[in-house]
């Protein structure tokens, strides 16, 4: 099995009629009228996906090279720093929406399926970060609650209080992720 039909089969699938439903951003699905587009989709949905992962790592290095750590970062990489991920969506809603015009619209797959195709799809990769929000939510909380008790910078302590909750939904959502694929597999 290639790359790109590994990292795309999530993405598609087929109803009870044996019609191809793709769903290329988001949860709208959509029917593929024959083989050639479904090709085509593929193309684009592996795009979908190199290309964020890309700019991030990119962006990443160029704002910390120019601007240092987060806490040196003036406004304008800030700026940089939310733009980015907002222009890569807005680019990437758009290129669906225009290569997705005139075909038919298809229900919309839900969280749980999302998830469940993820885990059947990925085993070992989901077992991994199951394993690994396990792991590391108790680090977060510590080097939370520790830059609370002296931390100086005021957003840090916000940044802080941010990451005891998300340390919570950490341990919470790998145990119940870890415990959600051995059920899915009996």
């Amino acid at each position: 099995m290639s790359v790109k039909k590994k990292l795309t089969d999530i993405s598609f699938k087929r109803d009870e009629t044996g019609r191809t439903i793709a769903y290329l951003y988001g949860r709208a699905g959509y029917v593929v009228p024959d083989a050639t587009v479904e090709a085509r989709l593929r193309t684009l949905k592996l795009w979908l996906i190199v290309v964020p992962i890309l700019a991030t790592v990119v962006g990443t290095v160029i704002v910390f090279v120019s601007f240092g750590q987060v806490y040196q970062w003036p406004l304008s990489g800030w700026c940089i720093a939310v733009a980015l991920p907002l222009l890569i969506d807005i680019v990437q809603r758009a290129v669906v929406r225009t290569v997705t015009r005139g075909m038919t619209t298809a229900g919309p797959m839900g969280v749980a399926e999302g998830l469940q195709r993820i885990c059947e799809a990925f085993p070992r990769m989901w077992r991994f970060w199951m394993w690994y929000f396990v792991a590391t939510a108790p680090i977060v909380f510590l080097g939370s609650v520790v830059y609370l008790a002296f931390g100086t910078w005021v957003p840090g302590h916000l940044l802080a209080v941010a990451g005891i909750v998300f340390s919570g939904c950490m341990i919470v959502g790998g145990i119940y992720g870890l415990c959600w694929r051995v059920r899915s597999q009996s």
